[in-house]
């Protein structure tokens, strides 16, 4: 079968004399084999920095080659968790692929993935369990990250669309009483003042402006506790 059919492929460079490696995929629409290191030199700006320093790497290899797209990511994810290059330091990756890394999280540096994908990585993922590291690595990126307006106004249309609130009401009767993971439960006083410790200093996103008498509030709770009028009626008025 001629190499020419291959698009997609999966490959890993390396310098010997440093022992530094670095396994990646190619899935571009028009990329080949052949391009590899004569025209197409990896994305990642990790081995960048390393060929400015120690050159080109001795080691240059086209490990497997794909029909899609898909399959190709799909694959490179696996062989990434499976040699654990997130926490090997021979290795110049930074992430397993298509996992969240603290470093692509903050550089918003996620890829969209088709359905095709996510159903695969659904099926692949079911009973695994995210490390520590990983968690802790997704709760530091998240901190400190406000949606851009952009974003909220996205959110804003997507959660007034008649069909989404119609599937979220679906969902929301499943959970309710002993269907609820949560019945019966309380949170324990860790818990609980880890989450008033998150809650300190921030500003809730639903928050609206309220003008009573002319003078402008940053929120119906500040209008009410500067005013003494209760938060129900200064609701009912501004409706």
């Amino acid at each position: 079968m001629p190499e020419s059919i291959y698009h997609r492929y999966t490959y890993l460079i390396g310098w010997s004399s440093h022992n530094r490696y670095y396994y990646g995929v190619r899935y571009a629409t028009s990329c080949n084999p052949s391009e590899f290191w004569s025209s197409y030199f990896t994305s990642s700006r990790h081995v960048k920095e390393f060929v400015r320093l120690h050159g080109d790497p001795d080691i240059i290899q086209i490990r497997r080659t794909f029909s899609n797209a898909d399959d190709a990511r799909l694959w490179e994810h696996k062989v990434l968790r499976r040699l654990n290059v997130v926490n090997d330091p021979r290795f110049l990756n930074k992430s397993d692929g298509l996992s969240v890394s603290l470093e692509s999280s903050i550089q918003g540096g996620r890829q969209k993935k088709s359905d095709t994908m996510r159903k695969r990585l659904s099926e692949y993922r079911t009973g695994k369990i995210t490390p520590q590291k990983t968690r802790e690595a997704i709760s530091i990126s998240k901190k400190g990250s406000p949606l851009s307006e952009e974003a909220r106004i996205k959110r804003k249309q997507t959660m007034s669309d008649p069909l989404v609130r119609k599937k979220l009401s679906e969902i929301g009767k499943t959970k309710i009483g002993e269907l609820n993971s949560f019945y019966g439960k309380t949170h324990s006083d860790e818990t609980k003042q880890k989450i008033s410790k998150s809650k300190k200093g921030t500003k809730s996103v639903n928050r609206k402006p309220v003008v009573i008498d002319g003078v402008e509030y940053e929120s119906i709770k500040q209008a009410h506790l500067v005013t003494g009028i209760s938060k129900y009626f200064i609701r009912k008025t501004l409706k």
